[in-house]
């Protein structure tokens, strides 16, 4: 099991440079939806400027990197994944008390149970040692990660 400090030390080295990368990738998927474009000759209107510059705006806020942490902790940072849909044995509860009163929340609850079990299949654990056991768990925990609980990372 890890120690308090083990996990303040993942948030705060490994969920910095994810952040980061999370906010870089966004601004070069912008940058080449923008050059091809204008390659393929496709118009883009004024609404579609407002929208990109809308979207770069919000790369650039509290929210999107309280978000973006957030996020990040809840996969890497998150001895035995619990309350993701990597969670061992049955569907966590707390993903359905997250979102069974918002809006579309039994749909989403609905599309979780449907990933997790094309995750599980028939198993009750795909986690090895606290990592999704097809992550390159090497490379995430040199860089600081102590739980995968992600199907992919972009680190």
């Amino acid at each position: 099991m890890s120690s308090i400090a083990e996990i303040k030390n993942c948030e705060n080295k490994f969920c910095k440079e994810y952040y980061k990368s999370v906010k870089k990738l966004s601004e070069i998927s912008i940058k080449l939806l923008v050059e091809q474009s204008k390659k393929k000759d496709i118009k883009i209107t004024k609404e579609h400027k407002l929208k990109i510059k809308e979207i770069k705006d919000k790369l650039k806020t509290k929210e999107f990197k309280e978000e973006s942490m957030k996020l990040c902790k809840d996969s890497f940072c998150n001895p035995g994944c619990k309350g993701t849909i990597f969670q061992d044995n049955k569907f966590p509860q707390e993903l359905v008390n997250k979102y069974i009163k918002q809006k579309n929340g039994k749909q989403i609850i609905k599309l979780l149970k449907k990933m997790r079990k094309d995750l599980f299949g028939e198993k009750k654990t795909i986690l090895k040692n606290g990592f999704y056991e097809k992550l390159n768990v090497k490379k995430l925990k040199k860089k600081g990660a102590i739980s995968g609980c992600a199907s992919f990372s972009i680190l």
